[in-house]
Formats: C-alpha cells, structure tokens, sequence
C-alpha cells in the first residue's frame, strides 16, 4: 500500500478484529456509528485508505463523504483478508482491559481499542510479520 507510506491512514471499519489489525490502522467500526465517532479520531482532511468487510466499502465511503470526509484514496479490495494472506504486517496481540486497568497501560505503545457498549478497552500490540 504504498499510499500509506506517503502519509495516508488507513481505516478499518470491520466490526470483528479478532484476527488482527493492520498495523498503523485505526479501527471505527461501520456498524458502530462510523461517523459519529470519526471526528473524534481523524481530522476531515486526512488521506484515507478503507479497509472494510465485503459490501461496506461503498457505504462507507458515502457516509465519510456526507460529513465532508472527501480525502479517500480508495479501499482495499478483497479487505483485511487479502492483505494478510500477501503477508502484510499486522498487530496480532489483544489484551482486553477494564478502564482501571486501561488506566495502567496506556504508556505502552500500542493501539487502543474501545467497545462503547460494555466500557471495555482493547490494547493491541507486538506486531508481526507475517
């Protein structure tokens, strides 16, 4: 993706991550309210590259549009499957904490993942080449 390595971020909006993240992606998944979250995250003008599962690309991509997210540089196709079967470097640990024990973590470096229906945050890290 060689895009990314020019400065855009990519955004995966799978609901399920449990097989791992892509590394450097931030995670806002479709089905969570996308766009009422993202402007907490990502500034409208930055270059976005859409990892989604199959048949979301296009709605998230209208969706990101309509609240003036006009930046997209594209999705992957094929989706987060495809670029881990090509080999591509993912973030593979999860570690599910409370807010308390987020409270204690969050100096490591690492990406955090939230639940926003059961207040449950999710530290991802060591990431491997697959």
């Amino acid at each position: 993706m060689g895009c990314v390595k020019q400065g855009a971020t990519i955004l995966d909006t799978r609901p399920n991550v449990a097989g791992g993240v892509i590394d450097g992606a931030v995670n806002i998944t479709f089905m969570s309210g996308l766009v009422n979250f993202v402007g907490a995250v990502l500034k409208p003008d930055v270059k976005l590259v859409i990892i989604a599962n199959q048949g979301d690309a296009q709605d998230t991509i209208l969706r990101l549009l309509r609240i003036g997210y006009d930046n997209i540089l594209g999705y992957l196709q094929g989706g987060f499957d495809v670029y881990k079967n090509n080999g591509g470097p993912i973030a593979t640990t999860v570690k599910l904490v409370s807010l308390a024990e987020f409270c204690d973590v969050k100096g490591e470096q690492g990406i955090i993942l939230t639940n926003q229906q059961t207040n449950m945050y999710f530290w991802m890290q060591e990431v491997q080449e697959n």
